[in-house]
Parts: structure tokens; sequence; C-alpha cells
């Protein structure tokens, strides 16, 4: 698996960047919703994701790990649950922010099941998200469906692609509970990562399936927000629909996603956006699915490669020539340098983060999000002068950048 470190956050091309909005704060927050059940809220960086536990005699059954920084955090206050014994955990898709705390909860005797492709991903397939631990990786991997009997219950693990080649919906018929990962964001825009398997088609009809599946007293737990009711749900469903067909049309008219994004052509929605996906990736994510006919590589992947065996000069010189000589060669978005900044900050490599934001910056100036993202480095590196300055900038650009506001005030008050 020599290579497979430099496979990490190589396709991230389309994932989104997530507003503040109201912020919870950093850490593990266990919310009842029955006496077998808990949704737990992983906290980190003002981002926010749902994880559920089954609790009974058996032990516990725990439906995704959350963020890696809240993994310590997460295995602590599943001890104090029921028995206290972990003894299942399943993965409802690849994304990191899923995943990563699986480092800390796994052990020999934990029993860790995902969809194949999941498992594939994660060995060093094209595509691959998390660096987990050999112990991390799913010990049960399944094609199309799984039942498990568990904590005096029947337990479906459904295929339901769409969002990722690897997603699945988990159901607890007799509670009335469907688990959603990322096919279901109900504080935003909905999420398709092409990157790693992700289809809009695929999706849309994936939410078909899953409302005519499922009995309508079901409670849909989101991967990120609220839950949902199965009226909610039809909506939510109708609302992506609508947005694609509006994207579609602007696509048929000679619009690329600048000027889609320019226009605002999703503005009748946009209200429904507290902590998730914002429109403009929502206009950026369904025009790379809908364009992306021979799947194109991500020109994050050339340029990851240089980062780790390089800096940013050598990775912005490449990212030019390639764009100059080889435009149709690589999908060349946003969001792929973005992805690349944020690699590089989690690394502490703040100078080389600059660069590629920087060049973001160039490349995308009509974006407000480069410009949060380029203050969020500089705020890093200690430039509280530049911080503010590109924050403003972004606000400028979408005076509803909540982000920007809270961190403009951060900075003012130290």
């Amino acid at each position: 698996m020599k290579n497979f470190v430099k496979s990490i956050l190589l396709t991230l091309i389309i994932f989104y960047i997530l507003p503040a909005g109201a912020q919870q704060a950093d850490g593990v927050d266990f919310i009842k919703l029955t006496d077998k059940f808990y949704r737990i809220v992983c906290a980190n960086g003002g981002n926010t994701v749902n994880t559920l536990a089954s609790v009974g005699d058996d032990g516990i059954l725990l439906i995704d790990a959350g963020y890696r920084q809240t993994g310590e955090e997460l295995k602590s206050g599943i001890g104090t649950l029921g028995n206290g014994n972990l003894k299942i955990l399943i993965y409802t898709h690849i994304h990191n922010d899923h995943i990563g705390g699986s480092g800390a909860l796994a052990n020999e005797d934990l029993l860790i099941i995902a969809h194949k492709n999941v498992r594939s991903r994660l060995e060093g397939f094209y595509g691959q998200i998390s660096n987990v631990p050999e112990e991390a990786l799913p010990g049960l991997t399944f094609e199309n469906d799984l039942t498990l009997y568990f904590n005096d219950e029947e337990i479906r693990l459904l295929y339901f692609p769409g969002h990722s080649d690897g997603d699945i919906v988990i159901h607890f018929p007799q509670s009335k509970l469907a688990f959603m990962g990322d096919l279901l964001l109900s504080n935003g825009f909905p999420s398709v990562q092409t990157n790693v398997g992700g289809d809009i088609e695929q999706y849309l009809a994936t939410l078909k399936k899953i409302l005519d599946y499922f009995p309508e007293d079901t409670k849909f737990i989101a991967g990120h927000g609220n839950d949902c009711t199965f009226d909610d749900m039809q909506q939510y469903y109708t609302m992506a629909v609508n947005t694609t067909n509006v994207i579609r049309e602007g696509l048929e008219e000679g619009k690329d996603i600048d000027a889609m994004r320019k226009e605002d052509i999703l503005k009748k929605w946009k209200s429904i956006v507290t902590n998730g996906p914002t429109a403009d990736y929502w206009i950026g994510a369904v025009t790379q699915s809908l364009t992306n006919e021979n799947n194109k590589p991500s020109i994050a992947e050339p340029l990851l490669n240089t980062l780790i065996e390089s800096d940013a000069d050598a990775a912005v010189s490449q990212y030019r020539e390639l764009k100059t000589n080889h435009f149709d060669d690589y999908v060349f978005f946003e969001n792929a340098l973005n992805t690349l900044g944020y690699y590089l900050l989690g690394r502490n490599r703040i100078q080389d983060a600059i660069e590629i934001f920087k060049l973001n910056v160039e490349e995308y100036p009509e974006a407000f999000n480069v410009y949060d993202s380029l203050g969020e480095a500089y705020m890093n590196n200690g430039d509280k002068e530049l911080a503010i300055k590109y924050y403003e900038k972004s606000l400028e650009l979408n005076p509803d950048n909540l982000n920007a506001v809270e961190m403009i005030k951060r900075i003012k008050a130290n």
C-alpha cells in the first residue's frame, strides 16, 4: 500500500466547504431518540456530522464514526451507553467525515461492515478519501443488500448509490428509522461526488426508489442536519429534481458554471441552506456530473502528487502548463484547488496552502469562497490584516457568507 498515502484526498474535486451558520462547539453531543437509539452529533471546525447508535443487550451498533478529530471523544461517550461494548460499526460510504473516527474505535473484536466499493477504495482504488489504519478496514462487505439481527431487531443494509458508488441506507423496520448517510443533507443542497462514483441521474433515481420503498411513518436521519419525516423527504426529492432541471436548462442554453452562479439561478431555493452545501456547490456538482461523460480525472490528481513530492511553486507551474496544453484532458474546477489548499493546511504547510488559494483566486475571481479560504490561510499564518481583507472581499461577493462575518469578528477581537 505504498501508493496509498499519495492518493489521500486525490479527487475531492467537488467537495463542499460548509458555511458557518449557527455553529456547534467542537465535540460530541449525544441526543437520545428512544431508549434504544442515540443520534450522535460530531462537531469539528464549525461543521457537524451525524452518527447513530443502537444500544441493547447485544451491545452497541454504531453507524459511521464521525471526524478523526472527534474519534477519542466519541469512543469515550460510547463507553457510557448500555454495557459500553461496541460490537459493530457500519460505514454508510467512503467520506472522511463519516469514517475518520474509526481509527480510535477499531479493535480486533469490532466487526466493521461496508459496501464492497468502500473497501476497494480504502485499499487503494482511485478515489479514496481517508488513510484509515488496517484495523479500520471493513471486515465484512456486500454487493447488494445485507440483513443483520442485533439487539432484538432486524437491520437491513440497503445499497442505494448516487452520492458515491458505495452508499448504503440502514433501515430499522421495527423502530421505523432509516439512517441515510450523505444521501440526505437536510442542512443544504444535496451532494453528488463524481470522484467517488457519484452520479446525478443515479442519485435522483435513488431518492425516488427510497420514497417507493420506505413506509410513510419512517423517520429519516440525515448524514448532516436534522431528522426528516416522509413528507420532508418528498420535498427534498422534489427540490433535487427541480434544481437539477434548472441547471440542465442552463447548460442547454450554453451557460457555464460561472454564468449560472452569477445569475443566481437557484435563488428561490437558497433559504434551505443553514450549515450545508451551498447553491454554488450544487451548480458545480450537477454540471460536472451532467457534462463529464468521459469521466476525465480532476486536475487535483497530478497536482497532489507534485505537492507531496515538491512544493506549491512546482504545482502552480504544473497547473499553468496543463491548463495551456492539456485543458481537455482534465476537469478544471474551483473546488479542486480549494481542496488541495485545505489538504496543505491540514498538514501545517501554510505557505504552500496560501499559494494554492492565491491561484484559485486568480482563476475564479468571482467566486466568494476562494477569498474566504485564502482569508483562513492568512489567519492561520497570523496575518490578521490580509485575513480580514480577503474575508471582506468574500462578503462583498456574498453578503450571506456568515462564516466570513464570524471570522472577522474573531480576528478583530483578538
